[in-house]
């Protein structure tokens, strides 16, 4: 049986979005891998190394993909693979990480 694809963290898109249970809103960061051997990839080891177009179009990607769940995402920016190693700890990368929302960012929505 496979166990997926041996892959490698390059950075973090973060994201914050409304929490639809409590209203609140909260981070909910995405993180970016790519395969561990894939030789047209050697060269990314930071999303970084990633065109603008590409990096637009994965942020494109996440905000179409909860379009229509009323989660209001909010794209805050990208960070380099040091943060994703941090939210995500070891092991096979996740597909999303959490961190803290800055204090007094927790407000519900009205």
């Amino acid at each position: 049986m496979s166990r997926g694809i041996s892959s490698r963290l390059i950075g973090v898109l973060n994201v914050e979005q409304t929490n639809l249970k409590t209203r609140l809103r909260e981070c909910n960061d995405r993180l970016a891998a790519v395969p561990q051997h894939a030789p047209n990839l050697e060269s990314v080891v930071s999303v970084f190394d990633l065109s603008e177009r590409t990096r637009a179009k994965l942020e494109r990607f996440f905000l179409n993909a909860v379009a229509f769940e009323g989660n209001d995402l909010k794209i805050l920016g990208w960070s380099g693979p040091g943060e994703a190693q941090t939210l995500h700890g070891p092991g096979d990368p996740p597909a999303r990480a959490k961190r803290e929302l800055p204090e007094g960012r927790e407000q519900p929505l009205p």
